[in-house]
């Protein structure tokens, strides 16, 4: 895999005193190899002396730089040194889980050979799920050095601890450009690796989970039941609002202001206070809401001018804020959200309460991913205190809530209480329902404003502020509800049977006329050779660059309900498989070179690289899988 050249990290100290090593070899594959349900990279680590670590030492310090335990199963299993380099795997990939690049599950260890340096030196083959090249190799690096000079020490100062986390900021910093960009999407593949579910990236940001028949596929949480054209409206908040009218929903007033003098005219028409709001923004971007003067129409219109040229002045309805997030018309999730803000206890200061709120884990966990606090004492936060009569020196009275946000957005710097659903009353889930259902959503967040959520809307009022096409779900309170879609929406855990044959490569037809033979007699009804893919009997695939993307074709093709693909043994090795589970392993030889498998070196690489990955199960069951070496031979 080529690196792009834009982030260089500090190769690891191969020095006199290095514990760790990684060789400057390394291979990602765009398949997966030795039971890895990701892309996966192969890399040779060395280690000197095999020296005696103080793992819960060790581990106490890298947990001030990297969030999360150490998995408990990484102590003493299959000898003193993979425990290390286990670690030295969970601590690279949770560094970019940490700014949204989605590395899941464990690495494969390879038994130990002597390292080419000698003097005590041993060598480990390393399989290590990945997402990107680039920045896998990057975090690696660092967490090698990280390694190398904490197993130099015997406690590390401050000013090494210091050193260690101004590095890892710096990393990832590096790292952030690379990161998925919505925070949906990295909740519902770990969902995905929890659930054994096989995924495909698609494009950028867009994924397949499951294969063949049972596949779907998603962006963020659009998923691809969701019709074009209500994303399209969802984003379009006059739309939306106009269409919602129509059914006779409730909405707020607005309109259009083309400059600051119509935002106020219109804002003076509305009554104080309004909302300012970009029409085709979404995530809060751009909104001020609760504006009561003249003076901050004018503010604030300028300001969402920088995210759209289309500006709504509207009604600010006063009440609480509540995301209702609907499935299959069904509410799945209420959030009651609030505003950032600090909550008084009547001796610390504004600026105290904040600082207390900023060391959270939410807002920690925020930063690391954005680079950025959410919630600060920016000019938005200094005009709210103005308006309040404070400053950031002002010392709140006990239980006074003080708001540093004109709005209730996660994103923003927001707070939210999760409602079970049952204790809403139905009335309210209802109206959120038929939200959904109007503008033809199987997945939305519906916005709604009202006094409570367990009353009924119409008799204490409401509006539905904004529909969204693609809500952000929320992970802290509710991770189940990532796999619950996902459950909903794949059957079991989205494999079909997967039959994979073993040649050695040339375009020879006979190959192809057996594998398709031996299809019909598995059940298949897809198949993939050297020359061309077939589903059903018709053919689908010419002139493929490589038996790995012709079978790539089929395992992401609605149509294929089990597949049989053959694979020749150097696009293995140079690619992986291309299913993380395989129903059944065999050898198909037209020349001596596979007559005698034994005796074949890449044969047995490439049989060792797929074993981890055959016999488990598939969704529907399927057969029991079966690894061997028995040839079906072709008569010459």
């Amino acid at each position: 895999m080529k690196m792009n050249g834009q982030m260089s990290m500090p190769a690891a100290d191969a020095g006199s005193q290095a514990v760790l090593s990684v060789g400057e070899r390394l291979q990602f594959l765009p398949g997966m190899a030795y039971g890895l349900k990701q892309t996966t990279m192969l890399c040779r680590v060395s280690v000197r002396d095999q020296p005696t670590v103080d793992f819960p030492a060790l581990d106490r310090c890298m947990q001030e730089l990297i969030e999360g335990p150490v998995p408990s199963g990484f102590n003493g299993r299959r000898g003193p040194m993979v425990p290390l380099l286990e670690r030295m795997h969970h601590w690279h990939a949770a560094l970019q889980r940490d700014v949204g690049l989605p590395v899941f599950g464990d690495c494969f260890v390879d038994q130990p050979v002597p390292g080419p340096a000698g003097g005590g030196t041993i060598s480990y083959l390393l399989a290590i799920p990945y997402a990107n090249g680039h920045a896998t190799h990057a975090a690696l690096r660092w967490v090698v050095n990280a390694l190398n000079g904490l197993l130099a020490q015997n406690t590390p100062g401050e000013e090494d601890r210091g050193r260690l986390r101004e590095t890892a900021e710096t990393l990832r910093a590096a790292l952030r450009p690379l990161a998925l960009q919505s925070t949906n999407a990295i909740h519902f593949l770990s969902a995905a690796d929890q659930m054994d579910m096989q995924v495909t990236e698609m494009t950028r940001g867009t994924y397949c989970f499951g294969q063949g028949m049972h596949s779907r596929w998603l962006n963020s949480s659009i998923t691809d039941e969701t019709p074009s054209i209500a994303v399209k409206i969802a984003r379009n908040k006059d739309e939306s609002a106009r269409i919602l009218g129509r059914f006779c929903l409730p909405v707020p007033s607005h309109a259009f202001a083309g400059n600051e003098d119509q935002a106020v005219s219109i804002a003076e028409k509305l009554v104080y206070p309004v909302v300012i709001k970009p029409n085709d923004q979404d995530q809060g971007r751009g909104v001020f809401a609760g504006l009561r003067s003249a003076q901050s129409v004018r503010k604030a219109f300028r300001e969402a001018q920088a995210f759209s040229r289309q500006i709504l002045v509207e009604k600010h309805f006063q009440g609480e804020d509540y995301r209702f997030t609907v499935f299959r018309e069904q509410v799945i999730k209420i959030m009651h959200r609030r505003p950032g803000g600090v909550l008084g206890d009547g001796s610390r200061t504004v600026t105290e309460l904040l600082t207390e709120v900023q060391a959270g884990p939410e807002q920690q966990r925020a930063f690391r991913r954005q680079g950025k606090m959410r919630l600060q004492l920016d000019q938005e936060a200094l005009d709210l205190l103005t308006e309040l009569g404070m400053d950031p020196q002002t010392v709140p009275a006990i239980g006074q809530f003080v708001p540093l946000r004109r709005k209730s957005n996660i994103s923003s710097g927001g707070s939210y209480a999760v409602i079970p659903p049952e204790q809403a009353h139905p009335d309210n889930c209802a109206l959120a329902v038929r939200a959904a259902r109007v503008l033809g959503l199987d997945l939305a967040g519906i916005d709604l404003i009202m006094a409570d959520a367990a009353r009924p809307w119409h008799e204490t009022g409401a509006i539905i502020c904004e529909v969204n096409a693609q809500p952000q779900i929320g992970f802290r309170d509710t991770p189940e509800i990532y796999g619950n879609i996902l459950r909903d929406l794949v059957r079991g855990n989205g494999a079909i049977p997967v039959h994979l044959v073993l040649t050695d490569g040339g375009q020879d037809p006979r190959v192809t006329e057996h594998c398709r033979q031996r299809a019909a007699q598995l059940g298949c009804n897809a198949v993939s050779t050297d020359l061309s893919a077939w589903v059903d009997g018709a053919q689908c695939v010419w002139q493929p660059a490589n038996t790995f993307t012709a079978a790539k074709a089929l395992l992401n093709d609605r149509k294929v309900h089990a597949v049989l693909i053959a694979m020749r043994v150097e696009d293995i090795l140079r690619f992986g498989s291309p299913s993380a589970q395989l129903t059944s392993i065999g050898v198909l030889s037209t020349q001596d070179r596979l007559a005698s498998a034994a005796s074949d070196k890449d044969l047995q690489l490439a049989l060792a690289r797929l074993k981890p990955h055959a016999g488990q199960a598939a969704s529907p069951p399927g057969p029991t899988a079966s690894l061997h070496a028995k040839h079906a031979e072709i008569e010459q």
